[in-house]
């Protein structure tokens, strides 16, 4: 009943929509009206396969009466006007909505899927085929396959490495051969070329060289270390005729950069003074220094000069019979044993540091027994005699700033003081930041001989000073009661006495001469410019007194053999004095490698300091790649170590 009475309603729908429909023509149908009128055809054959039944009149009644009120119901609801602008353009923005949020989830997907992409695209990537290292033995193997009628491709396959590599291996076949015939292990993995020996020693001699003449301030460069080098092995391949490889040796740029790679010589060309000052910046050093004093307030007492200078503290005049003898003597001379000296004073002149000796042994032995702090000089040692910049950082905390303190105590004026210095590779830049009261002023560059004032004559009054006391001890042993020989004497000259003759020496030297030095960096503070620098007058005594010395050679002194042995102190290192040191260092290392100091433990802790020290460079350091790369750098530094250290555990764990 229900049905059939639902099939009368929908046809009085259709009937009026079919009149409304009329009324329009098709083309001005909207989209919503032909989804509304397929739906109502789409009902309509739903119903129309329901089986009609015939209705009585009160059902035919009731049936009208519902239709009327149908109608009534349908004709309020379309009696507005349906707005399909609105509702199309309302559609259309939730539309766009819908695409922007679309838009934006595909875009990261897109980027998810990319990186996946890339993910699997190193994931999916064949790996690369393991190195394969050939021993010697598979070396020559191969080799004789090949001599045999091989072929590289079959030879690749059989030992599973790429046929280029069995044609580098027939290619280098006699430097294979040459290797096992030098007792190498058949176990070997790589073949090592063996350096002439005579090419090796002249590095050493060469870096010994290089580094006594940056401690001399002495200009150097590629081009003079390639001339050096090509003279030290001209000398040495004549000396060692036929025992040595016929491989020549030109000194060859590229040759010259791996040797300053070996020797870690990062700074080639000095900054310290190139002997003539002619070169100077025009850069008026002096004007700044005063504004300093003016500004700091400092007195002539409280500022302060110093330099080094070698000292070959027993060696004669070339004349004398004294050092002929022992040129010709075999084993160590002492004629060539070499101190440095640092002396130190003040601008006024009243003060002057203890002498600072740096010696190659620590304990020689004319010094057993004796206590170092009752020396009268600071007593510090290195291999090389040489003021390096550890030791001066020592010096300077330990030594220099403690008399200071006390000179301005017991003189009554404030501990302040100012120290001008050069710029030797000894002389560490971060001075200024080691005392809060002593201030640090660095000469320019190759103006030592021009404005230090310790280099206006004062190392060179105190050489002669020194000379002219051991003629003096050299006479009075000859002329005294015990009539000493002087072949006796100068055997008996050591160590100790002169240190005692250094300190003596330094004492001697006036302290108006230690004033009017500083005229040309501050003549404000010299009080008479009346006194003369003049360091060779005191040759013409020393001839003097040397002329009484009993002995061939002496009788003849004159004022230029003495001239002579003071410009021997700072005379460039010859071919034997390079040859002695080398020697000299090799025994010493020698010695070292018995002692083994280069224990698990030591370098253990050796790596620890290490870490430590690459931390704090993060730590401090607001440029986090330039405190890495530092880091990279020191980790590179200490790579033979860390060898040696894994061999020492590799025998340790092995005895036990």
């Amino acid at each position: 009943m229900q049905l059939v009475v639902l099939h009368h309603i929908m046809d009085a729908v259709k009937v009026e929509r079919d009149s409304d429909i009329e009324k329009r023509s098709v083309c001005d149908m909207k989209d919503e009206e032909i989804q509304g009128y397929s739906l109502v055809k789409s009902e309509e054959c739903m119903l129309g396969e329901i089986k009609e039944e015939p209705l009585s009149d009160n059902e035919r009644e009731s049936m009208v009466s519902l239709v009327e009120v149908q109608l009534t119901d349908k004709q309020e609801q379309t009696s507005d006007t349906f707005n399909f602008v609105t509702v199309k353009s309302e559609f259309q923005e939730e539309l766009n909505d819908v695409t922007t949020v679309k838009e934006e989830l595909n875009d990261e997907v897109n980027v998810e899927e990319s990186k996946m992409s890339v993910d699997r695209h190193f994931m999916d990537a064949p790996l690369k085929r393991p190195r394969t290292v050939l021993t010697l033995d598979t070396k020559l193997s191969i080799i004789q396959r090949l001599e045999n009628g091989e072929t590289a491709a079959s030879l690749g396959r059989l030992y599973h490495i790429n046929e280029s590599s069995v044609r580098t291996i027939k290619k280098n076949a006699e430097r294979i051969r040459n290797s096992v015939a030098q007792s190498c292990s058949l176990t070997a993995k790589k073949t090592v070329r063996v350096r002439n020996p005579l090419l090796e020693k002249i590095e050493k001699m060469l870096a010994i060289w290089v580094e006594d003449q940056n401690k001399k301030k002495m200009v150097v460069n590629s081009r003079i270390i390639r001339m050096k080098a090509l003279k030290l092995y001209e000398h040495l391949q004549e000396k060692h005729m036929g025992s040595s490889s016929a491989e020549p040796f030109a000194a060859s740029k590229g040759w010259f950069d791996k040797f300053q790679k070996r020797q870690n010589l990062q700074n080639i060309k000095m900054k310290g003074d190139a002997g003539s000052g002619e070169d100077v910046a025009p850069y008026d050093f002096a004007d700044e220094f005063k504004a300093v004093v003016r500004a700091k307030g400092y007195k002539p007492q409280q500022v302060f000069n110093l330099d080094e200078t070698s000292l070959f503290w027993k060696r004669m005049p070339s004349s004398t019979f004294l050092s002929k003898e022992e040129k010709t003597a075999p084993g160590f001379k002492a004629a060539k044993d070499r101190l440095t000296v640092l002396l130190c004073g003040n601008a006024k002149g009243d003060f002057k540091c203890k002498p600072l000796l740096v010696y190659h042994s620590q304990t020689p032995r004319a010094l057993k027994g004796v206590r170092f702090q009752n020396l009268p000089v600071h007593w510090r040692s290195n291999r090389k005699a040489w003021v390096t910049g550890k030791l001066f950082e020592d010096w300077f905390l330990n030594c220099f700033c403690v008399e200071v303190e006390q000179y301005c105590c017991k003189s009554g004026i404030a501990f302040k003081a100012l120290l001008v210095l050069d710029n030797a590779p000894g002389h560490p830049a971060h001075l200024n930041d080691l005392h809060p009261n002593i201030r640090v002023m660095f000469l320019p560059p190759s103006s030592t001989s021009l404005m230090q004032p310790m280099n206006q004559g004062v190392l060179t009054i105190f050489k002669i000073y020194y000379m002219k006391l051991i003629f003096l001890q050299l006479l009075k042993a000859s002329e005294g009661c015990g009539k000493q020989s002087v072949r006796d004497f100068w055997r008996s000259y050591n160590i100790l006495h002169a240190i005692k003759n250094i300190r003596n020496a330094w004492n001697e030297v006036k302290d108006t001469l230690m004033n009017v030095v500083w005229k040309k960096l501050w003549k404000e503070c010299v009080q008479d410019f009346r006194e003369s620098v003049n360091p060779f007058s005191e040759a013409s005594e020393i001839v003097g007194i040397g002329q009484k010395v009993p002995g061939e050679g002496f009788e003849d002194l004159t004022e230029a053999d003495i001239i002579d042995l003071l410009q021997s102190h700072e005379e460039e290192l010859s071919v034997e004095d390079l040859v002695e040191l080398t020697q000299k260092e090799q025994e010493d290392q020698d010695v070292s490698m018995q002692e083994d100091k280069l224990t698990v433990k030591r370098l253990a802790r050796f790596f620890t300091l290490a870490n430590q020290l690459a931390q704090e460079a993060v730590d401090m350091d607001p440029d986090i790649e330039r405190s890495l790369q530092f880091g990279r750098n020191l980790t590179s530094a200490l790579a033979t170590y860390r060898e040696i250290y894994r061999e020492k555990q590799h025998q340790s764990n092995s005895l036990h």
